[in-house]
């Protein structure tokens, strides 16, 4: 289990097209999360997040356009030899998807 979640992350993944999406995701202590990207489209998403004591995912739950909640699942992965390091989070979204690769965070604030 990943135990070093909390705190503000940073991350950038490139499209097939080579268009470049940056990613910053804040997890509180208190379970609130802030989830922005910037590229193509800015969008910025926030609610609680969950991740359980026996499990390697993260859920984070908000709202969409509309107001209807949505929940979002992404499997906590890691690094060989890095495994015990609060430095780097690798999430991948746990869903059906013709290109769903992890995405690599790196710790910009601690807690």
């Amino acid at each position: 289990m990943h135990q070093y979640v909390t705190g503000q992350w940073a991350a950038s993944a490139y499209s097939t097209g080579g268009a470049r999406t940056d990613y910053m995701l804040f997890l509180s202590p208190d379970g609130t999360f802030g989830w922005t990207e910037s590229g193509g489209r800015q969008a910025m998403y926030v609610g609680n997040w969950r991740h359980g004591p026996d499990e390697d995912v993260l859920t984070l739950n908000g709202t969409d356009d509309m107001g209807q909640p949505v929940a979002q699942r992404w499997t906590i992965h890691y690094v060989s030899d890095c495994e015990d390091s609060n430095c780097i989070l690798v999430l991948r979204w746990l869903g059906l998807g013709g290109r769903n690769l992890p995405i690599l965070f790196h710790r910009t604030h601690v807690p």
